[in-house]
């Protein structure tokens, strides 16, 4: 899909909580983490407070020191490669992403999770080809790979989506100069990302095609 100009759009996703549904998952590793690194568990009645609150306060709650931070996300990605046959995607987004990969349209994937989870589960439920992979251990960092993702494919901010489920995704696109399209179906709720006033708030995968029809 390109613009009046000429340009081709980007779309770009987040990958747990957005193409994968991980959060059960995750909460079982954290509780399993929180005895090696020594921090508070979510007792499963939590889950859903929790889900309210942007990773900062989540963080402070569980007395996360943000030193071991990376540790923690390094040893979770390790978790979730043995148990990833576990994770199955949201109902719609390969759908959806099937549809998009049919336009001329960039694809792509920023996430802190590992590229080798993510090629995993991809070819395990057989998603379309993605034009470029990225991951980082600091998950607070997605503006700069976002920024280094545009600088390095040439690409136009404007004709950027990024698409995700949690505030840090707001925060960090929007220093980016990307447009957000926040998600309700992963981390957070739909209260607490509209909160932070994401350019887009969907519901429902499909969505996504008609944002970008209408945006460009």
């Amino acid at each position: 899909m390109t613009t009046s100009t000429g340009k081709k759009a980007t779309l770009i996703f987040d990958f747990d909580g957005t193409i994968a549904d991980t959060f059960s998952f995750y909460l079982r590793i954290l509780n399993k983490l929180s005895q090696k690194f020594g921090f508070r568990q979510i007792q499963a009645d939590q889950a859903e407070t929790y889900r309210n609150l942007d990773s900062h306060k989540v963080m402070e709650l569980l007395a996360i020191p943000r030193i071991k931070l990376p540790f923690i996300v390094w040893e979770a990605r390790r978790l979730l490669k043995e148990g990833l046959n576990n994770v199955v995607p949201f109902d719609g987004i390969k759908e959806t992403i099937e549809e998009i990969r049919k336009k001329e349209i960039l694809l792509g994937i920023i996430t802190s999770n590992s590229v080798r989870n993510v090629r995993s589960f991809l070819k395990h439920f057989k998603f379309p080809e993605f034009d470029f992979i990225y991951s980082s251990l600091h998950i607070w960092n997605k503006s700069k790979a976002l920024k280094r993702v545009i600088q390095h494919h040439k690409l136009q901010p404007q004709m950027v989506f990024y698409v995700g489920d949690e505030t840090r995704d707001i925060e960090a696109v929007r220093e980016a100069g990307v447009k957000s399209i926040a998600v309700t179906w992963g981390y957070n709720s739909k209260d607490l990302l509209k909160s932070f006033s994401p350019d887009f708030l969907i519901s429902d995968p499909r969505e996504i095609i008609r944002i970008l029809e209408d945006s460009l």
